[in-house]
């Protein structure tokens, strides 16, 4: 393709717009050319253009078995995490089929000792089938995009909508657009804010900073995105360390594509003797332009 990207015409009609690509003789072909060329390996050119983004994008990465040998590797990694997943849950299963049919609308107290192991047990299998379901997200997403001019923002977020905050320490500070030590919401529970990034990009990060000597700092929180549909979609739930943890930055990946971010800020560190409040100190988001 690269030595007749100049030669978009047919090779005999040159007025009329080529339909067809005959990759044995690099020529571009109309509808009444195509004929000599039937028995040749032929493709429409509308069906090539598909497939052209794609082939543009691995060619300055790896050779095309190298992508292969990827992903090949990528699924056996997946195959082996279900396979486990499946073993677990026919152990399960069977240490629970000498008691029968277990009534799940009994009183959490009325089960047995097994029973209440295995609802522990199912959290775990709906925690490692999300595992499951974030590494196949993620091989689709790297092999339909890729993603450059990786960088940290902060200033050029805005705040759409968010929880109550303080008069001066107010949220505009933890992004760096204002000459404060941090932010605070007033109260110290059920916070949240909804960031505009200004354009759709992969927010491969979010960073946040708690430390200084308040103990009154964020601890749980979970992060959304508005998804192509305008649905908030949950990515997970994150925790900080506390005001004395020796980084200055924590890092909480969330690996998504997105332009709108919702977080919730759940809770914070126990705090008896300071302001009923939520303290961040900074907060920034690590991003690239999607290709």
């Amino acid at each position: 393709m690269e030595k007749t990207a100049n030669k978009k015409n047919c090779i005999n009609h040159k007025e009329i717009t080529p339909n067809f690509y005959c990759f044995d003789d690099k020529n571009f072909l109309c509808d009444s050319c195509f004929k000599e060329h039937k028995k040749h390996n032929i493709e429409v050119i509308s069906e090539i253009k598909k497939h052209e983004r794609i082939y543009n994008k691995l060619k300055h990465n790896k050779s095309l078995q190298a992508n292969f040998e990827e992903i090949k590797t990528n699924l056996k990694e997946i195959k082996n995490d279900l396979e486990q997943l499946i073993t677990k849950i026919h152990s399960i299963t069977s240490s629970l089929s000498h008691l029968g049919t277990s009534n799940l609308d009994k009183n959490i107290f009325n089960l047995s000792y097994k029973e209440y192991e295995s609802i522990e047990q199912y959290s775990v299998i709906m925690e490692s089938i999300k595992d499951i379901n974030k590494k196949v997200c993620d091989l689709l997403r790297k092999r339909n995009n890729s993603y450059k001019n990786i960088r940290e923002i902060n200033k050029e977020v805005n705040i759409i909508e968010h929880s109550k905050d303080h008069q001066t320490f107010n949220l505009n500070v933890m992004l760096g657009k204002k000459k404060e030590c941090f932010s605070l919401f007033l109260g110290s529970t059920n916070q949240y804010a909804i960031f505009d990034l200004k354009q759709k990009l992969y927010l491969k990060e979010i960073l946040i900073s708690v430390k200084q000597k308040y103990k009154c700092v964020l601890k749980n929180f979970v992060v959304n995105i508005m998804n192509d549909k305008g649905k908030w979609e949950e990515v997970d739930s994150y925790c900080c360390k506390d005001n004395n943890y020796e980084v200055e930055m924590q890092n909480f990946t969330v690996d998504r594509e997105t332009q709108f971010v919702k977080i919730n800020f759940i809770d914070t560190y126990p705090h008896p003797e300071e302001a009923d409040s939520m303290l961040i100190k900074k907060l920034s988001f690590l991003v690239a332009d999607i290709d």
